[in-house]
């Protein structure tokens, strides 16, 4: 067979291909005919056949045949039920392996076993024509979506006052899953247990959002049973500058995560000065004037609940700057006095990203990552030598 690679050229379309049983059953088999051992009159029958009518040298109709022909398998395997029909009978071998022991007078769904009733789940809410993909990006999944990771592209609506309002888009994979779980309080707590055990969400705002309020958002949508399961969950801006001057954004989403109980990785964009609130004000006051230990409720919060998931196996905090191109992100907060810009600038802040490392790192078996610009975390003691006065009291 020949391996030269070319693309097909326009011509017979899926349907009239597969209306020939001979063909079919090449694609069913995915057995590509020997285009390269066939006559050259042969050829230019079957160039004719296809309606390509692309005659030429021998290796050329080869190519183009070859072409045509990974073309109609590969349509072949998106719009066939072949994928499902071979789903459906290695479930059904599951099923027939079943331990349970029908009775004629048990008819209700939740009398099924619960294998079986996790694959009816399966077939409602996720698409059976296009297998397992490590990646989905939601605008172009259609009608349903894969298990693995999810990419969501969330739109915010800014109000006059208040926070940002992020809208979710309208998925068909949940408007399923919210009427199956509409139906009783057992179905409920079953079909979000098993659709989130099998989801990672990345949420991907439009426009610069508080990312903590948008975290937020997304579990308290989800609901209880959600956020127990849910395996993964990140929130990164589109843009590096996404102040969120509210603490208590960050104090709701703490308290969020403390459900989510299989979380098995999180991400999520969070500056320090997010994180610090006026609960720690005095506590970073006698960290960098009197030479204290410092003393972060907000701070111990966070570390708190990641050590205490039981599922976590990696988690990465992008810890950006306040200042960037030299201008600091509390500049026009009139409510944030001088001393928390000082705090918040340079190595300061440095000093409290590795504050916050030093913690998160006392639990070993989690791989966690805090990103940070170098000349903020590692450069403290070279940045006293050159600059000496500077050292705090």
């Amino acid at each position: 067979m020949s391996q030269q690679a070319a693309p097909y050229t326009s011509g017979m379309g899926y349907r009239c291909y597969i209306a020939s049983p001979a063909r079919l059953a090449s694609l069913e088999a995915n057995n590509m005919p020997d285009f390269a051992s066939m006559k050259y009159v042969i050829l230019r029958k079957e160039i004719k056949l296809r309606g390509m009518f692309d005659y030429g040298k021998k290796l050329h109709m080869v190519a183009r045949l070859e072409g045509h022909f990974r073309w109609m398998r590969a349509e072949h395997e998106r719009g066939s039920a072949t994928y499902q029909v071979r789903r459906l009978r290695e479930r059904a071998k599951l099923m027939l392996t079943s331990k349970f022991k029908a009775e004629s007078s048990r008819v209700s769904f939740t009398d099924l076993p619960g294998e079986m009733r996790n694959m009816i789940y399966d077939l409602a809410l996720f698409d059976p024509f296009s297998g397992k993909s490590s990646e989905v990006e939601m605008e172009d999944s259609g009608d349903y979506a894969e298990a693995g990771n999810w990419v969501i592209p969330v739109s915010i609506v800014f109000f006059f006052l208040g926070d940002p309002v992020a809208h979710l888009p309208e998925l068909r994979t949940l408007s399923v899953l919210n009427v199956i779980a509409a139906l009783n309080k057992q179905l409920r707590q079953e079909v979000h247990t098993f659709f989130w055990s099998r989801i990672k969400v990345d949420l991907r705002p439009s426009v610069q959002p508080s990312c903590c309020s948008l975290v937020v958002q997304f579990l308290k949508k989800i609901g209880p049973h959600g956020r127990s399961a849910l395996a993964g969950l990140s929130a990164y801006p589109v843009s590096a500058r996404s102040p969120d001057h509210h603490h208590l954004n960050y104090q709701a989403m703490v308290t969020f995560l403390r459900e989510c109980k299989n979380l098995q990785t999180f991400g999520l964009y969070l500056p320090i000065h997010m994180m610090m609130g006026p609960p720690d004000r005095m506590g970073m006051e006698n960290f960098f004037l009197r030479g204290h230990p410092l003393s972060s409720p907000s701070m111990d919060h966070l570390v708190g609940v990641l050590h205490s998931l039981p599922q976590l196996r990696s988690a990465r905090l992008q810890m950006d700057s306040s200042m960037v191109e030299g201008i600091h992100a509390l500049s026009n907060h009139q409510r944030y006095p001088g001393f928390l810009r000082f705090a918040f600038s340079g190595v300061r802040e440095g000093r409290l990203v590795q504050e916050f490392r030093t913690r998160l790192r006392a639990r070993q078996d989690v791989e966690f990552q805090i990103m940070a610009p170098v000349d903020q975390v590692e450069l403290y003691e070279e940045w006293l030598s050159q600059f000496p006065d500077e050292r705090l009291p």
